[in-house]
């Protein structure tokens, strides 16, 4: 449980919630990853899943009994509009993650894509029209939500680098132009992407332009597929 890399790049690509119950266990994991990797010249990074913004959101349909449990002595930190919106089992869970919260601020710190040398990472995928908008305009717009501002349209629809799932699914020819595209207004020469599992396993499509990552790793899954 301590970072072992010495000066690799590590990206852990998002939903780090909803995984059952441990929870706390796992942010304070990555917490301590990210610090002990910068202190020898390495780094470990995890960018935002489409979890993290549902928690925010107060939507909890995934969290588990134990998951409110842990949060039991947030619930005098709710705000009054998250007490009126989720059950009193559930507002401790909505004092810590609504934004403004503890963990929504240690959220906004993180970005929704980043690129490393020649490779995007993002939880979902990107789309031509989104990449066109920047890295900086993408990872604001989460930054913002965390931080109190409504969620922005960006992040909201089936397009939002967490939720589109269009690399993963197909390779179809019009597909793969759409990601040469995206590529290209990010300047990079392919895309990691998770969210979607693979049934597979590890694999890449349109001429290794994607590579699709999620193979259902968390045990609360059941996973890894094999």
């Amino acid at each position: 449980d301590h970072w072992s890399g010495g000066d690799l790049f590590v990206v852990q690509v998002g939903d780090l919630l909803d995984r059952g119950d441990d929870e706390p266990e796992i942010l304070a994991l990555v917490t301590r990853l990210e610090r002990e990797a910068a202190e020898v010249g390495g780094h470990f990074v995890t960018i935002q899943g489409n979890h993290e913004v549902m928690n925010a959101q107060l939507d909890f349909r995934y969290v588990t009994p134990d998951g409110f449990h842990d949060y039991d002595r947030f619930r005098d930190e709710a705000s009054r509009e998250a007490r009126r919106a989720v059950p009193r089992p559930q507002q401790g869970r909505a004092g810590a993650f609504e934004p403004r919260s503890q963990e929504a601020r240690a959220f906004a710190v993180r970005n929704t894509v980043i690129v490393v040398g020649d490779t995007v990472f993002v939880h979902g995928s990107v789309t031509p029209e989104v990449a066109a908008l920047g890295l900086d305009t993408i990872n604001q717009a989460a930054r913002d939500f965390y931080l109190g501002r409504p969620l922005s349209p960006l992040l909201a629809s089936e397009t939002s680098p967490i939720w589109h799932r269009g690399y993963a699914v197909e390779d179809t020819p019009e597909t793969c132009t759409q990601l040469r595209e995206a590529l290209a207004h990010l300047r990079s020469d392919r895309m990691v992407i998770g969210h979607t599992v693979q049934e597979s396993g590890v694999n890449a499509a349109c001429d290794e332009q994607v590579w699709r990552i999620d193979v259902g790793l968390a045990r609360y899954y059941d996973g890894p597929i094999e």
